[in-house]
């Protein structure tokens, strides 16, 4: 994964906004206190860090619970990792690809 990529997602997904999101279910919780859906999307830069958030949320506590489902839809990202990471990606995220 490109260093840049890192450095501006962990920056974001650090920030005080996200952590809403990821409180809607507790460590100590069986059925999640919401459901939510979530879209991913972006397009470049944003494409790539969409495509990080869909992983990091789609291997997380909230989705294994049921409290999160995820669409992502990705425009024109450049590439975010090698081949092991598009590997697993491939294996947690759940795809169709449609070409216009």
């Amino acid at each position: 994964m490109s260093k840049s990529f890192a450095k501006k997602y962990v920056s974001l997904s650090s920030s005080s906004s996200s952590s809403s999101l990821f409180s809607c279910c507790r460590d100590d919780d069986d059925e999640p206190s919401h459901k939510w859906h979530v879209y991913a999307t972006g397009h470049s830069l944003g494409g790539a860090l969409a495509t990080l958030f869909a992983l990091e949320l789609s291997s997380s506590k909230l989705a294994k619970c049921g409290a999160i489902s995820l669409t992502m839809y990705n425009f024109g990202s450049p590439r975010v990792g090698n081949k092991k990471f598009a590997d697993v990606y491939n294996e947690v995220i759940n795809y169709f690809t449609e070409d216009f």
